[in-house]
């Protein structure tokens, strides 16, 4: 099953999935994890949650392309957040 699928699966069966995946501590400095954290709680429309799991996706991510997105996505989530 794609990516997209499975988060909206999870977003759809398990409201509260996306919290924990950051909590494990392998996955703590993982921007990626935090993305996914974001991407699930965007989807289930808590922008504020969603922007802080963003902010701290693009604070550890160092690939200028994943930042670009990352900023984007917080611009987009504050817009719609005010």
């Amino acid at each position: 099953m794609p990516a997209p699928e499975v988060a909206d699966y999870c977003a759809a069966h398990w409201p509260d999935f996306a919290p924990p995946l950051t909590d494990r501590g392998e996955l703590m400095n993982y921007h990626l994890a935090y993305a996914a954290k974001a991407d699930m709680l965007r989807r289930l429309n808590r922008i504020h949650e969603s922007l802080n799991a963003y902010e701290l996706a693009l604070e550890l991510c160092r690939q200028e392309p994943e930042r670009r997105f990352l900023q984007r996505r917080i611009r987009e989530l504050a817009q719609r957040g005010n």
